[in-house]
């Protein structure tokens, strides 16, 4: 039907796929249709399992789309390379898939041609689940199109009976018997591929019993085994519902397996993505909470906006919006010691990678720089002509980088606490300005969110602005760079999470986190777990590996302001708006 070709964008220089809708096809206007509907189908979804699609175009007579390029190869190669996968390799291949394919569910699309040709692995043996020519939305599922598109060898029995309603069951036996494929080098029919008609390998699939895997690889564990045939079940009803079931099954312990048929049918539909709390795989108790009595009638004026554990993390620092720093024992949660820093609201703190000091920069315009120690200044830095939101140490601690609303970064010399460099960031349009602000920890990048909702990425070793981020419609008011400064997090007015590729500007995740307003965003030192803070006065937890919420804290009673992980991800600190510390205990992973 089309074929695909490496390209490059000559505008950004980077490499991209064009899939090209053959000639004979570009001819007959039903092909032209299925092919851009395949583009609009995949060009509106953003996961990392999931391939993008950027564009579809046409130009003297071709149509073509312009997509990720992915190098690497297909699932079905692999399969025909080495047969068997070692369980534990497919496992982890296929716990990919199932997210990917959850993630399309989520959006109320079905994809309906799941096999190992459409599944690509990168280097990595990342997942990129490609080929939606014939995904539809549940409500515009056409049979016929179903079975002249579909892979015959993989598509469920209610498909090839034309048993309506389809829904994501369907999806779900065709993830069946590749995993099937994957884990024994074979498909669980004793027909000849590619050497019979359809009707019988139709009645093969309609009618044959299937093999026990364990006859092919006998090292397959048998809890693998059980979900598999839960999950290719002739009738739908004993089937596995959703994908997140299936990785329950998989890869929780002591899980159990429900039917279809004991889920009301409303749930069988598919849903608007709801995330899921995983307890059992990292999840959060309340162990402390703080309050100023003294401050309890004057919480609006005494928001905490700053919460940074040390680097060793033997303390933590809290910075409110009275000018008020406190430090805590990470270890006893007892106050070390607090002081009035600024005389008005604190709005960054950090701390040198050394510990010797700590620097905190202000609405007033300023940043001080302090023995840690002692707690006495060294040296007050002037410059920003508007209020200072963010600040980093260099890697070496020699300098301290600053940002501001007055669109300027700015690096300090420690040692003289003379500015030594400033960078303006630019805009179009004089009505255009940074709403949010971020510095990669190692001081590297530096990210400032736009009141026209795009991002601006800079690189701070050349002074050079790098990329400018698209997909938010509402501006942002939260930004946070990972601890590998690999990727960078967004949290929007509307409640949207976005997660970014640094090196190439890529959207790799999107969540809709809350109802309301992202305040805050902190990721842990593994740079496995994103932790979200809103106006709807809850945390959250998220595994930005599949997208899935971990768990929802609902203690605060207030909008949520500020986040830390401590560096050994035994802690998680929260601020609000009502001058509330409160500390959780995290489970361990």
């Amino acid at each position: 039907m089309a074929e695909v070709y490496l390209a490059e964008d000559t505008y950004t220089g980077k490499y991209v796929a064009l899939k090209i809708l053959s000639k004979e096809l570009a001819k007959d206007p039903t092909f032209i249709e299925h092919f851009r509907q395949e583009a609009t189908v995949q060009s509106k979804l953003v996961h990392q399992n999931v391939l993008r699609v950027f564009s579809f175009d046409s130009d003297c007579g071709l149509y073509f789309m312009t997509m990720e390029f992915v190098e690497g190869h297909t699932l079905y190669e692999l399969i025909r390379t080495i047969k068997c996968i070692e369980e534990t390799r497919a496992l982890s291949i296929f716990k990919q898939m199932l997210n990917g394919v959850d993630y399309l569910h989520s959006k109320g699309i079905l994809h309906q041609d799941i096999n190992p040709r459409n599944i690509l692995l990168d280097a990595d043996e990342t997942v990129k689940i490609t080929d939606f020519g014939i995904a539809k939305s549940v409500g515009e599922l056409d049979f016929e199109s179903t079975i002249k598109g579909g892979t015959l060898y993989y598509m469920s029995p209610e498909q090839l009976e034309n048993i309506r309603p389809f829904d994501q069951r369907s999806d779900l036996y065709s993830l069946g018997i590749t995993l099937y494929e994957m884990l024994t080098g074979r498909l669980p029919f004793s027909i000849l591929i590619n050497e019979e008609s359809d009707s019988i390998i139709k009645k093969e699939i309609l009618t044959a019993k299937i093999r026990d895997p364990r006859e092919y690889n006998p090292s397959i564990s048998h809890n693998t085994v059980s979900v598999l045939y839960k999950m290719i079940e002739r009738q739908r009803d004993k089937r596995c519902v959703t994908c997140e079931e299936v990785l329950k099954l998989l890869f929780v312990p002591n899980a159990e397996i429900k039917n279809s048929s004991e889920i009301s049918t409303s749930e069988t539909n598919v849903k608007k993505f709801v995330p899921t709390l995983d307890r059992k795989i990292f999840g959060a108790t309340l162990s402390a909470s703080f309050l100023s009595e003294e401050e309890q009638t004057t919480f609006a004026h005494a928001a905490i906006s700053t919460i940074v554990f040390s680097p060793d993390g033997e303390q933590f620092a809290t910075g409110n919006m009275r000018g008020k720093i406190r430090f805590f024992d990470a270890t006893s949660f007892k106050e070390i010691r607090s002081y009035t820093a600024h005389p008005d609201g604190i709005n960054s703190i950090c701390f040198s990678p050394d510990k010797i000091f700590f620097a905190t920069a202000s609405i007033d315009k300023t940043i001080k720089v302090w023995y840690f120690a002692s707690g006495t200044v060294k040296a007050i830095l002037r410059g920003h002509t508007a209020p200072v939101m963010a600040t980093v140490f260099s890697s070496s601690g020699k300098y301290l980088y600053t940002g501001g609303f007055d669109n300027q970064i700015k690096v300090w010399e420690i040692e003289s606490g003379k500015e030594i460099q400033s960078m303006q960031i630019q805009f179009k349009s004089t009505k255009n300005y940074l709403t949010s602000f971020s510095f990669a920890r190692n001081a590297k990048f530096f990210a400032g969110g736009c009141s026209d909702a795009t991002i601006k990425l800079w690189d701070l070793s050349n002074g050079k602005e790098i990329a400018t981020l698209f997909g938010n419609t509402k501006p942002l008011y939260a930004l946070a760079f990972s601890a590998n400064s690999e990727f960078l997090a967004s949290g929007s007015m509307d409640g949207t999470i976005r997660i970014w590729r640094v090196y190439n500007g890529e959207e790799v995740l999107s969540l809709k986190a809350h109802e309301n307003k992202i305040y805050t965003l902190a990721f842990s030192s593994n740079n496995k777990y994103l932790a979200s803070g809103s106006t709807d006065n809850t945390v959250k937890i998220w595994n930005v590996t599949n997208g899935m919420v971990v768990t929802s804290l609902k203690e605060h009673t207030n909008d949520v302001s500020s986040l830390s992980f401590s560096p050994d991800r035994q802690f998680l600190i929260s601020g609000d708006w009502g001058n509330s510390i409160l500390i959780w205990k995290l489970e361990s992973e």
